[in-house]
């Protein structure tokens, strides 16, 4: 049976890393092709503070390794914890040897409670649209780069709108909704589309750089449309209706998952931010006041990386007295 690393892949990192010393682990074979080693710092060269830094190394050039992205509980709304999400995966795609958390995402209690800040696409299937940076798998090689959403539905008129992909509509004029984000919008008080396939054509699941025909099959003027297995729901800000009238139940509207970057094959894809190295180069980190106050702090953060020869998951404690304050 194939070996499958199990990253709930995430890009963040320790703000200060790449300011510090170099630090030299000391690896232990885990599994043939995946390395660990924990790296425990009294002195950092910045502060007196300890710190407990974890790291699997992954050999590239393993086909019976790879990296995959999962979501809690098999969808985006709710959380898991790590060690749950590597219990869940299908034992016919392999065993979970090494896990990291994932990348930024809704804690507070609500219907979008785990919803990923940016990019995943798990085994392929699109489920969140990206933001900034991201790390996706495409024919077993690595890219990480900026990838922004062109996501949007083009109208029976002609004209087009900008949506985003399974998360709250709150201050956004469209969303779709796929099977993958729960059982249902869970968005109250909206105006919503249930679409379904139009002729033959390749259909769910979402897969990234595709366009879709889309036939609408009913209105919902209540919100919190189910999400059945074959169908997607367009949800629209009640002061959006001026399309509506072309878009009636029996009417054709086109989906465009466009991004920046044509990752139409990739298997798993992860966002995050910042970006800290590209290319051997340390990235310049953005000044977004807010972004910065919540990276400064030491709370934990994960991270991964890649060289010509592996592929580095890092996971840096945090909080935890005498460990890593």
């Amino acid at each position: 049976m194939r070996v499958a690393t199990f990253p709930i892949l995430l890009l963040t990192a320790v703000a200060v890393a790449a300011q510090s010393p170099k630090i030299r682990p000391k690896y232990k074979t885990i599994e043939s092709g995946l390395a660990y080693a924990h790296v425990t710092v009294t002195n950092f060269g910045i502060t007196n503070i300890p710190w407990s830094i974890h790291i699997a190394r992954m050999e590239q050039s393993r086909r019976d390794l790879e990296l995959v992205a999962t979501l809690a509980k098999g969808h985006i709304e709710g959380l898991s914890t790590v060690a749950e999400q590597a219990a869940s995966l299908d034992p016919a795609k392999g065993r979970a040897i090494a896990a990291v958390n994932g990348d930024f995402f809704v804690i507070k209690a609500g219907p979008y409670q785990g919803d990923p800040q940016g990019l995943q696409i798990c085994d392929g299937e699109l489920v969140s649209g990206p933001t900034q940076a991201s790390l996706w798998v495409e024919n077993q090689r690595l890219h990480m780069k900026q990838v922004q959403s062109r996501l949007e539905v083009r109208w029976p008129d002609g004209t087009s709108t900008p949506m985003g992909l399974n998360e709250s509509p709150t201050g956004k004029v469209a969303v779709l909704f796929t099977p993958s984000f729960g059982a249902s919008t869970r968005a109250t008080n909206f105006f919503e589309l249930a679409l379904g396939p139009d002729g033959d054509k390749p259909w769910l699941p979402l897969r990234a750089n595709r366009h879709y025909r889309a036939r609408v099959l009913s209105w919902n003027i209540a919100g919190n449309s189910p999400l059945r297995a074959d169908e997607m729901i367009l949800t629209l800000s009640k002061n959006f209706t001026n399309h509506l009238s072309s878009a009636s139940p029996g009417a054709v509207v086109e989906i465009s998952t466009a991004l920046s970057e044509d990752i139409g094959d990739a298997t798993a894809a992860i966002g995050g931010w910042p970006l800290l190295v590209s290319a051997g180069k340390v990235q310049t980190r953005e000044s977004n006041a807010r972004k910065n106050s919540y990276l400064v702090p030491r709370h934990p953060r994960t991270a991964v990386g890649y060289n010509r020869r592996y592929v580095f998951l890092v996971e840096v404690d945090g909080r935890q007295p005498s460990l890593a304050m």
